[in-house]
């Protein structure tokens, strides 16, 4: 594998060991911000009532 390559996937495997406590809430907050895209979209046009 080239160097600079290597290089790459040394500093990703770094960057996900370190966070990986983190990616529960990641995965909790992105399908927050998806049901909030859902319904801002409001594709059944209800109404605010």
């Amino acid at each position: 594998m080239p160097r600079e390559l290597e290089r790459m996937r040394t500093f990703l495997a770094n960057g996900l060991t370190q966070t990986a406590a983190c990616w529960s809430d990641v995965k909790l907050g992105y399908a927050w911000v998806r049901r909030a895209a859902h319904i801002l979209t409001n594709d059944e046009n209800q109404t605010s009532a």
